[in-house]
């Protein structure tokens, strides 16, 4: 069961994190929101080097959906002239790691880089304790927090991926966005253990 548990995010169940990351990292694995929270309420004892680490994940990140534009719009100029490449290079995450760190790495370092408080929106704070308790949808709360005037493209953009088979990622973009923006006095309510500690 545990190691189910472990293997929810699609990567293995070796913990490649150590002291209270390696720690964090165990629990993220059983319930993202709650090793959110954790973080936030001790993130003195998030490493430094993490703040640089997200950075660099996110430039990786950025640098291969450059790439992969760039890869759409040869492929598109060549099929205008007859020429039809394969998927040979198919495409690349380019984060050089397994992408379930990336995402932890990064959310982690954020959390570090602003001790503890994210900057979140104010429509997903009101959101997050639902979210947190399960009483609502995280993919309809990120839908509700998203701006009215883009509100319809994001929409259309959720519906896509879910056919793509990407409601997990979602649903985790979800929980991590409400993790990260409960205001930190409600964070006790939810882990009550940290009120003893």
């Amino acid at each position: 069961m545990f190691d189910q548990l472990l293997g929810l995010f699609g990567g293995s169940a070796r913990n490649p994190f150590h002291g209270f990351l390696g720690e964090l990292w165990t629990v993220w694995a059983k319930d993202a929101g709650r090793a959110v929270l954790l973080a936030r309420w001790s993130w003195q004892n998030l490493p430094e080097e993490l703040v640089q680490q997200a950075a660099t994940v996110q430039q990786r990140a950025q640098a291969a959906q450059v790439s992969n534009q760039m890869d759409q719009q040869i492929n598109a100029q060549l099929g205008a002239m007859g020429i039809f490449p394969g998927s040979s290079g198919g495409s690349s995450v380019g984060l050089g790691m397994n992408p379930d760190h990336a995402i932890f790495v990064t959310v982690m370092g954020t959390i570090r880089a602003h001790q503890g408080d994210p900057p979140a929106p104010a429509e997903v704070a009101q959101l997050a304790e639902g979210v947190l308790r399960g009483q609502t949808d995280p993919v309809n709360a990120l839908l509700a927090a998203t701006p009215a005037f883009t509100r319809q493209q994001v929409a259309a953009a959720i519906q896509v991926a879910r056919m793509m088979g990407m409601d997990h990622l979602l649903r985790l973009q979800g929980v991590i966005g409400a993790a990260s923006a409960l205001p930190r006095d409600r964070i006790p309510l939810l882990i009550p253990e940290l009120k003893h500690a």
